[in-house]
């Protein structure tokens, strides 16, 4: 509900129960891409989350205003986003993308305020921004959102374009100019939080369409008077609001990817396909600054394919605070210690994309010798001439010029193991400057830094560099039962990443 539709008499109250939510600092302005000058909500102290909050039909209101103070008074970090925006420009595209939209505008948004902890966000949304939201969280990759939160959903989207396709399918389209109208989504899409009020005249539909998702949940209303009337101006409103951010919050903890004794670190562990062929192998997939993306997702699929798992490591989080190539390459020790342990593989593949390429090699020429017996392959792709060991939004446009050579580290490991993979139109790649190295495979393709997004080619190269993978030399058994971190005999002793986080 907006301002312009509440009761006259109730619009003064509104105004003034709006300036006493939540104790939220004061929104700052921010412009990225598509989003110019929005409203973005900073906590009071560290965020304990990440929401992209989309208005109701009419833009950014009051009520908008208000849940997003709410939130950010129960620690999130805030952007505000008027739905018309999303929207704008239907012309210029074929179908609207606004998964990649929020996922990017999240990233910034936290970049830019230098949060000291980068979080996957939750969409949450107002009437046509509630439904959005939902669509976005049903529809996007696995793994990019936490989940939905909406107020005063209701089951269609008035677009002027079709959303492109996304995981799963999210509406069904019906005469011209029809709004689309939403379907129910499985058990495995994210959770969605939703919060109606029972005057609005949707309210039954939305609760209607809300039994048939399994991962929807009903958040009760206040019962009484002010609420019905002021709607999300309302504290109590706002209270119940906050119980489903916090039940998303909660979620994202539970289901965060790292088993307990390497769980700070930002981990993506994807089990060997059922049925898949037998292999000895597993890997550590190592992702670029953006953050584990769709190149690692295809990337995880051939190899999981094959019957070699993967543990991937999101490098946006990683490297969200400054680390060193010391403690970088205790993190990835831990890492293949306990997954050997884990998969009863004995070999590891050491794969790593764009900033993921860049720090690979120095990680793995630091590996203790017991560690350094396990790796068969160290796979390269679109690394550069320089590695950072800490993010930079301005890494984003252009390669980091302050970083540290990555050739000399490529060239202290030992002849076999290195494969460098480049685009051919990728001028920035040290893989070109490797041929004269002895034992350094050279393998160009098609395309730029992103192999002109071919991931299928790029999965083919690894798994013709494992298949020829140099041997082992003992001990490469991995142990009997799962070490923990401590004890693991391969490691060395050292804090779990032992570096000094940056304000």
């Amino acid at each position: 509900m907006t301002c312009t539709r509440l009761l006259a008499w109730a619009c003064s109250a509104a105004l003034a129960l709006a300036g006493a939510v939540a104790h939220a600092a004061e929104p700052v302005r921010f412009s990225h891409g598509l989003f110019e000058n929005i409203p973005v909500y900073p906590p009071q102290g560290d965020a304990t989350g990440a929401v992209m909050l989309i208005s109701d039909a009419e833009g950014w209101d009051a009520a908008a205003d208000a849940l997003a103070r709410a939130l950010a008074g129960a620690g999130a970090l805030v952007a505000g986003v008027d739905v018309r925006t999303l929207y704008r420009d239907a012309r210029a595209v074929d179908c609207l993308y606004p998964y990649g939209d929020l996922d990017n505008l999240a990233r910034n948004v936290q970049a830019y305020l230098q949060a000291r902890t980068v979080y996957a966000p939750i969409v949450a949304g107002l009437g046509e921004g509630g439904a959005l939201a939902y669509a976005v969280s049903a529809g996007a990759p696995a793994g990019t959102f936490v989940g939905a939160l909406s107020y005063g959903f209701r089951p269609r989207l008035n677009a002027p374009l079709l959303l492109c396709e996304g995981r799963d399918e999210v509406y069904t389209t019906g005469a011209r100019r029809e709004p689309m109208r939403l379907l129910p989504v499985g058990a495995d899409a994210p959770p969605w939080y939703d919060l109606q009020n029972p005057t609005e005249p949707d309210a039954s539909a939305a609760r209607a369409f809300l039994a048939h998702v399994p991962q929807g949940h009903a958040l009760a209303y206040p019962d009484d008077a002010e609420a019905r009337h002021l709607g999300p101006l309302a504290p109590a409103v706002q209270a119940r609001w906050v119980e489903g951010y916090r039940a998303l919050a909660a979620h994202a903890q539970r289901t965060a990817g790292a088993p307990a004794a390497l769980a700070e670190l930002p981990l993506v562990p994807v089990e060997a396909k059922a049925g898949a062929p037998a292999s000895d192998l597993f890997a550590v997939l190592v992702s670029g600054d953006g953050g584990w993306a769709k190149i690692d997702e295809v990337l995880a699929e051939h190899l999981t394919a094959a019957g070699v798992p993967v543990v991937g490591v999101d490098a946006l989080r990683y490297f969200w605070r400054e680390r060193t190539p010391e403690g970088w390459a205790r993190d990835l020790e831990r890492i293949v210690a306990f997954y050997r342990a884990q998969w009863h593989k004995p070999r590891v593949v050491l794969i790593g994309f764009s900033q993921g390429a860049d720090v690979m090699p120095f990680a793995a020429s630091r590996l203790s010798p017991g560690a350094r017996a396990a790796v068969a392959r160290v796979v390269l792709l679109s690394p550069g001439q320089r590695a950072a060991f800490e993010f930079h939004v301005a890494n984003w446009l252009s390669s980091p010029n302050d970083g540290v050579p990555v050739a000399p580290e490529i060239q202290r490991l030992p002849a076999g193991l290195v494969v460098c993979v480049y685009g051919e139109d990728d001028d920035g790649s040290v893989c070109p400057g490797m041929k004269a190295t002895p034992g350094v495979e050279v393998r160009a393709l098609p395309g730029d830094h992103h192999f002109d997004d071919d991931y299928d080619a790029v999965g083919r190269v690894i798994r013709d560099a494992y298949a020829v993978s140099i041997p082992v030399a003992a001990p490469a058994s991995a142990p009997a039962t799962t070490p923990t971190p401590a004890s693991a005999e391969a490691l060395t002793p050292a804090p779990a990443s032992g570096e000094t986080a940056t304000p």
